[in-house]
């Protein structure tokens, strides 16, 4: 883990996800909270999903596109 400058570690390793039984409620629990989600985002609506069910709540990323979702924290790591 390294620090951002925040009080809590980010997570430096890139980590794999995967579907649980939760996945379907989810996935349209999330598909509801994101009105016009479609082409490109949808990608990014599905790793929103995946991030819900491990009960991951921040992404180190500069897309700007994860604003759109609730709940999700965003790193930039180009920032400072």
């Amino acid at each position: 883990m390294r620090q951002t400058g925040r009080s809590e570690p980010v997570l430096a390793e890139q980590v794999a996800l995967t579907a649980t039984a939760e996945h379907a409620a989810i996935a349209r629990r999330t598909i509801n909270d994101t009105p016009g989600a479609a082409g490109s985002l949808l990608h990014d609506l599905h790793t929103v999903a995946l991030m819900h069910e491990h009960r991951i709540f921040r992404i180190a990323t500069n897309d700007r596109d994860f604003a759109r979702f609730r709940g999700i924290e965003i790193v930039n790591p180009a920032a400072d």
